[in-house]
């Protein structure tokens, strides 16, 4: 089709070289007259392409049109977009925040039944203690009653805490003496009760040469072997003798090992381990104490032992 429309525009373009000079065969004039066949094809070709260039035109700027709107309904769907995008997240975040305030509503709402409950308690206890506090107010109401009919003066009060001083004083030198004469007596004189009281109030007066003696005499008595050999263990662990101190700890366990004395048995011998430079027996002894005897006082120290160890 495009090598037609080129061939018939060259012979359009021969022809109107060939135009006579009365203007027939002029193909660019507006009125063409006296054309050949050819030319008449020529002329009409060119009315079609004239017409079809109008109709192109015409088309393309419908095609511009419609682009133009399409741009302009995609812009709109892209705004609307953007504000379908905003909305959700505003949506969203209205939700997080009643969710979060829904939350807060109901740890408010247990807080306040709990403190309600509290305060339901504590009236009730105080309803109570109202109650025994009248009964205790009744009680003393009665005892000065009692005091007021059996009235004492005060020179006979006087007279009576008088003798009873006196009493006390009496008693008290009687006591001393007793204590002189069982410390200053030969621990086989002695009888095995009185003697382990002896031995103990030397031993918490820090006499700890003089408790050992006594209590060796316990152990050969064979009263309590297991606590006299704990106490005799003791006063070398305080007169920092830790060898012997260890071998008496060890045979007060082997005697009786559920005594009340045991934790602070493991505590001290563990100690008696550290300071003869066996580490990693005393490490042992100290985790027993912590394990075996927890919430103890014990305990707490052995965790400190061993946390210094351990470093």
């Amino acid at each position: 089709m495009k090598q037609s429309l080129f061939l018939l525009l060259i012979c359009a373009n021969l022809s109107a070289a060939e135009t006579s000079v009365f203007g027939a065969g002029n193909l660019d004039s507006t009125a063409p007259y006296g054309l050949t066949e050819t030319e008449k094809h020529i002329v009409k070709n060119r009315d079609t392409l004239k017409d079809i260039e109008s109709s192109s035109r015409l088309q393309n700027n419908k095609v511009l049109s419609i682009e133009e709107r399409i741009d302009g309904l995609q812009s709109i769907i892209d705004g609307m977009n953007q504000k379908n995008h905003t909305s959700t997240l505003s949506v969203k975040k209205i939700e997080a925040m009643f969710a979060q305030r829904v939350e807060l509503y109901n740890q408010d709402k247990e807080q306040i039944q709990s403190e309600l409950a509290l305060l339901k308690e504590t009236t009730t206890a105080n309803i109570e203690n109202n109650k025994k506090l009248k009964l205790v107010l009744t009680e003393f109401s009665q005892l000065i009653d009692t005091i007021n009919s059996n009235y004492v003066s005060k020179s006979e009060y006087n007279a009576l805490v008088k003798d009873i001083n006196g009493f006390k004083k009496l008693i008290s030198t009687e006591i001393r003496s007793v204590n002189r004469s069982i410390e200053d007596s030969d621990s086989s004189s002695i009888s095995n009760p009185d003697l382990a009281n002896r031995a103990y109030r030397r031993f918490k007066a820090s006499e700890y040469s003089k408790a050992i003696q006594d209590y060796e005499v316990l152990i050969k008595n064979k009263y309590k072997p297991a606590r006299g050999h704990y106490m005799v263990a003791e006063s070398y662990y305080y007169l920092k003798n830790y060898s012997q101190a260890l071998a008496y700890f060890k045979e007060s366990a082997a005697r009786y090992d559920k005594a009340d004395y045991m934790p602070t048995l493991m505590l001290h011998s563990a100690m008696c381990m550290k300071y003869a430079g066996d580490k990693d027996n005393a490490e042992t002894f100290l985790s027993a104490v912590i394990s075996d005897y927890p919430a103890t006082s014990q305990a707490i120290s052995a965790q400190k032992e061993l946390d210094k160890l351990l470093k």
